[in-house]
């Protein structure tokens, strides 16, 4: 298992991003924050995520998220509400017609930035390496 000065050495370098797709997310997006549609997320860090949607988008797209994360391991506070807006960075199609979008955070708060680093620091020290992506 990863220490947590293994993932404060990775959390530091610019270059890369911790990221997980061990917590469970509930998300929805919209592209005018009224008309809003559920969406599957992954690979979620402190800088964006990655989801899964039947409604294609567009590189450059700006979206509006919904999310709520939810981590079995916080014994205080399980769960996680993050309402922000993403720029989606690429999409590719799969066989079966859905839609693989890659999408960074524009406006995170510090306080969700830091409660969502904590959240997957503790997948880390709990899964290890093997679950998180440089």
């Amino acid at each position: 298992m990863g220490s947590t000065k293994d993932y404060l050495n990775l959390m530091s370098n610019r270059r890369k991003s911790a990221r997980t797709d061990v917590l469970d997310v509930a998300a929805k997006i919209s592209k005018d924050g009224e008309d809003w549609v559920r969406i599957d997320v992954s690979d979620i860090s402190t800088g964006g995520f990655q989801f899964r949607s039947e409604e294609p988008s567009a590189a450059g797209d700006k979206v509006w998220l919904n999310m709520l994360v939810k981590s079995p391991m916080l014994a205080s506070q399980n769960s996680l509400r993050i309402k922000t807006v993403a720029l989606i960075l690429d999409v590719r199609s799969e066989k079966d017609g859905v839609f693989v979008n890659g999408a960074k955070f524009t406006k995170l708060s510090a306080r969700d930035e830091s409660e969502l680093g904590m959240m997957i620091q503790l997948m880390y020290e709990k899964y290890g390496r093997n679950t998180i992506e440089a």
